[in-house]
């Protein structure tokens, strides 16, 4: 990809900042050269995630994308909704991206579809980005910043290019948690680190990587979570309506080796059962041993 000059410099920087910080902190300047080795790879490998509820996941199918919010309102007016205009995205200028999580989800939904990292290296019109952190709990879970202005700025000077930004999220692993792996298991860091965010959960040093306007299905998808409810059911619907497209999907995953099911804990869906499978799911396609 075209080398982004503001990314490449907000990289230099943070990775400059994470090493000062570190020379300064005995408990990171010791660990970092123990777990380099392992956290350059568990960095170079981790896939991404997107969580989706119902409508969504079903919506993806359909598309054979995910889309956007504002590319769906582009191809769909009527499903423009007041909150439209006032969400996070809006504010903060990230409407027309599609995010994934690095790692685990890190909130609850239904659905969860999880990528091989060599999806970064498509070629696109427009490049991702990635920040050392999930942008829309910048105005709702972590409150650095008086304006949502301010919150647009601090965003911008932390985005990252892709896939270059893994080389800080391998730093970050082994600077800032006792073992790689508990990035993984959502352990938080300790410290937290030079980033100047407070407040907030895991979304707060989880990186998220933003896909502009759409991302194929089919590019490098490693694995589909859905509760096993939902997948029985579609096994029937497939055997009394073969032309269901939802249906052919969630066989087609199944006969394909990677549909993964889970047990939902209140039949509600968006339970902590799907991160749970989603961290195991994610574990075992990275060849971490129990």
């Amino acid at each position: 990809m075209a080398d982004n000059p503001a990314l490449s410099a907000n990289l230099r920087r943070l990775s400059q900042e994470l090493s000062e910080f570190a020379d300064k902190s005995p408990p990171c300047d010791s660990r970092r050269a123990a777990n380099q080795a392992l956290a350059g790879e568990v960095a170079s490998k981790m896939l991404l995630c997107n969580a989706r509820g119902n409508t969504g996941f079903r919506s993806a199918i359909t598309e054979q994308m995910i889309l956007s919010r504002a590319e769906q309102l582009r191809r769909n007016p009527a499903l423009k909704r007041p909150s439209d205009d006032i969400s996070d995205e809006a504010v903060l200028g990230t409407q027309d991206c599609v995010f994934l999580f690095c790692g685990p989800p890190r909130y609850a939904n239904p659905f969860l579809l999880v990528f091989k990292p060599e999806v970064e290296m498509e070629i696109r019109a427009e490049e991702p980005v990635a920040s050392p952190f999930d942008s829309g709990g910048l105005r709702t879970k972590m409150r650095p910043m008086d304006t949502d202005a301010q919150r647009r700025e601090f965003l911008e000077r932390h985005e990252l290019p892709v896939p270059e930004y893994r080389e800080f999220l391998a730093s970050t692993l082994a600077t800032l948690f006792d073992s790689p792996w508990n990035y993984l298991d959502g352990i938080p860091p300790d410290p937290l680190g030079p980033l100047d965010l407070t407040d907030g959960d895991a979304r707060r040093w989880t990186f998220e990587v933003r896909f502009r306007t759409q991302l194929a299905l089919d590019l490098h998808l490693s694995a589909v979570l859905v509760p096993v409810n939902f997948a029985t059911a579609q096994a029937k619907v497939l055997a009394s309506d073969g032309t269901d497209k939802v249906a052919r999907q969630i066989v087609g995953w199944a006969k394909a080796g990677c549909l993964e099911t889970y047990v939902e804990g209140d039949g509600s869906g968006g339970t902590d059962a799907m991160l749970l499978k989603g961290v195991e799911v994610i574990s075992a396609r990275l060849g971490r041993r129990p």
